[in-house]
């Protein structure tokens, strides 16, 4: 399993570690490194408080890696920024309806983020208690593409989970053929992924978020991977304003957005 670079940006409030602490999760189960990036405007750094917040966990949890920076800037841009170097795999960003990762950022900032972020973004819902993370849901297309995506996560989460595998579709008529495809779908992933224990699963719903939701509290998922933004998928599957609503309104679940390199394209 390859060493995994975990950037988790804060804003140092005692009430607002849901980022932080799911970080610290990963750093102890998974081995995850990770590096606190504290962006503030104005004059409101506080390299006491990080400091301060990083000598605790080192005193609790003395075997994860863990370090930090404050960087004043605008968050959008430094994110950005940090996520282009071959530094991180991954970052953690706080989601919830008022105050969009952590920085009040509005509908659009948070669309515009998820379009520059060179590497996948986990959103963790506000105030999230961690109980356990046994199964891991993935929505697919059937695109191979998204290979790149099941390797990332098999690194991410090592074999520790199960995943379920599942794909939304609209139209009744739809379902002998797409289950067809789902078989050959699961032959592919079978033979080109290092990952035993997969369920695949067809879940008709007109409404693709409430078919998604649905999965999510039948299958008792812990964590929802939305796999990739790619051109035909996207189209049928995500209108922009859709993704748009899913980035500021995520669903209660811990959601990692992974964009396939190969078929990635932006949302114009």
């Amino acid at each position: 399993m390859a060493e995994v670079n975990v950037l988790i940006p804060v804003d140092l409030a005692e009430n607002r570690k849901a980022t932080l602490n799911f970080g610290i999760h990963g750093a102890k189960r998974w081995g995850w490194s990770l590096h606190v990036l504290h962006i503030f405007t104005g004059h409101n750094a506080s390299e006491e408080v990080m400091q301060d917040i990083l000598t605790k966990i080192h005193q609790e949890y003395p075997a994860i890696t863990i370090d930090g920076e404050s960087i004043h800037g605008d968050a959008v841009e430094i994110i950005s920024e940090k996520s282009a170097s071959a530094a991180y795999a991954l970052v953690l960003l706080e989601a919830n309806d008022t105050s969009v990762w952590g920085y009040r950022l509005t509908g659009e900032q948070s669309f515009d983020l998820a379009d520059r972020c060179a590497i996948p973004i986990f959103t963790i819902p506000m105030n999230y208690t961690i109980e356990k993370f046994g199964r891991l849901g993935v929505l697919t297309g059937f695109e191979k593409a998204e290979f790149e995506s099941f390797r990332l996560l098999v690194n991410l989460f090592d074999h520790s989970m199960e995943w379920v595998m599942f794909h939304v579709f609209r139209d009744k008529d739809e379902e002998a053929d797409l289950f067809i495809r789902l078989k050959e779908w699961e032959l592919d992933v079978r033979g080109n992924i290092d990952q035993s224990a997969i369920k695949f699963l067809l879940e008709e719903n007109e409404d693709v978020k409430a078919g998604i939701a649905n999965i999510l509290l039948r299958e008792e998922l812990d964590i929802l991977v939305v796999t990739s933004v790619y051109k035909g998928f996207f189209r049928r599957l995500f209108s922009k304003d859709y993704f748009r609503e899913l980035l500021v309104h995520p669903p209660l679940r811990p959601t990692l957005y992974i964009k396939c390199k190969t078929l990635y394209i932006k949302c114009n």
